[in-house]
């Protein structure tokens, strides 16, 4: 007998003993069938369902499974074949869309060829052959953008127009001479980045439509960020993610899993219907759930007609530069379990890849005094394009990261010593940054 497990990271068939099967250990159409029934799952075959081209050596299905791995509701297709054809392939991922169904599984006794594997890949198929572990995440790739701006540069930005703005801001209340540039340091703030697969089925021709998003949020608080005039910036949909509990991210995958769920169902998980409410209103708000007309709760669809991703544009730009900043550099930590984010992100579609992206910004210190007292105003900049980025200061002083913004600023300001984080060996030194200057004169 053979049991089917599937995980967020795993696809695997084991045998009683725990061992990995063999092609002569199960019959593949009437054991795993049978095992996946007495695993609880509802298992309904329709071979109608596929042409008579694609049925050729198919051995079972397409059949529908739902059932439940641990807490977590799973449904989907499966198919039992002796090979894995194209045909097979093209018509399971039509289905799969059009029954709204999160995965679509292809089971063989014949190792797939690369093409076959490719062909799956691209239409959001799962290709396993009998007895071989399947890894679903990818490896995550580390990128870091080349600072166009040096210590030199970021200085007279700072002292001339970002000093400005604050003198601005400040109006009357602070003369000039009150307000001194201390020292700046290079930073390099963390981007997750995923690379989504997401199908469509167009009702008119029932063409399976596919396109690749290539998502990236940002990490104090995980929202979407964007290009816009060559400025990265935080967009207003898609939003603090990161900040979402545990009850809302298991609200995403059960509602993604089973491709729809009422507030009744939703509740059964959480214990409660005025819990569900509360959670799904939020998941709404920030445009991850949308209800229908029958009141049940759907992932979704992306809307990011006028998106640039980031890592696209950095690609373009020739800004990129494989793994993370050199030694000694000063990066950020994000401010949350990205793990969260990566559920939340599946919930879109196929990840594909997964990478992070180490962005260089500029943290500039300036101390205003008044009856001699004084205190530590901390701003930033692009350290791509000079520009102050004061959503980019918001949110960090609004996350769990601004702890780590704070031992910044105390090293600029010499409060504390710098320290040189552990890197890979290897890894050439990072620039020099300023020293806080003794003895400077205000203004």
């Amino acid at each position: 007998m053979s049991t089917l497990i599937n995980s967020c990271n795993n696809l695997t068939l084991l045998g009683e003993t725990g061992g990995l099967l063999g092609p002569g250990d199960v019959k593949l159409n009437d054991d795993l069938l049978k095992e996946l029934r007495k695993q609880g799952f509802k298992v309904e075959c329709r071979p109608e369902l596929l042409s008579n081209g694609a049925r050729r050596g198919v051995l079972a299905g397409p059949c529908k499974f739902q059932g439940s791995i641990g807490p977590i509701p799973v449904r989907g297709l499966l198919v039992v074949t002796e090979t894995a054809t194209p045909l097979v392939i093209r018509e399971l991922a039509k289905l799969r869309v059009a029954e709204s169904l999160p995965i679509a599984i292809v089971v063989t006794r014949d190792e797939p060829s690369k093409d076959i594997q490719e062909l799956a890949g691209a239409l959001g198929v799962i290709v396993t052959q009998l007895g071989l572990e399947l890894k679903l995440e990818e490896q995550v790739k580390n990128y870091t953008v080349i600072p166009r701006l040096d210590d030199n540069s970021a200085r007279k930005i700072f002292e001339s127009k970002v000093k400005g703005d604050l003198l601005g801001i400040l109006g009357g209340m602070l003369a000039s001479k009150k307000v001194r540039f201390v020292g700046l340091k290079l930073v390099y703030f963390p981007i997750r980045c995923y690379e989504v697969l997401v199908h469509k089925l167009d009702e008119e021709d029932e063409a399976l439509e596919a396109r690749k998003a290539n998502l990236c949020f940002e990490t104090a608080t995980g929202s979407l960020v964007s290009i816009k005039d060559r400025m990265l910036y935080i967009r207003e949909e898609l939003v603090r993610l990161g900040e979402l509990d545990d009850d809302a991210v298991n609200v995403i995958e059960i509602v993604s899993s089973i491709g729809s769920a009422s507030l009744n169902e939703i509740a059964e998980h959480l214990g409660g219907t005025e819990r569900a409410r509360i959670i799904t209103d939020v998941l709404v708000e920030l445009g991850l759930l949308e209800p229908d007309y029958n009141g049940l709760f759907h992932v979704s669809p992306l809307h990011l007609e006028d998106y640039t991703s980031p890592i696209t544009y950095f690609k373009n730009e020739g800004l990129l530069t494989e793994g993370r900043p050199a030694k000694c550099s000063k990066v950020f930590e994000p401010g949350f379990d990205l793990g969260k984010l990566d559920r939340i992100v599946r919930a879109f579609g196929l990840v594909e890849s997964t990478s992070n992206i180490y962005y260089p910004l500029y943290i500039g210190v300036f101390r205003k005094t008044k009856n001699e007292k004084y205190v530590d105003v901390a701003t930033i900049i692009d350290g791509v394009t000079g520009e102050r980025m004061e959503d980019m200061e918001e949110t960090i002083a609004d996350s769990n990261m601004i702890y780590q913004l704070d031992r910044v600023i105390e090293e600029i300001t010499g409060s504390v010593s710098e320290e040189c984080p552990e890197q890979e060996e290897g890894s050439e030194p990072a620039r020099p940054t300023h020293r806080p200057e003794q003895g400077s004169q205000p203004g």
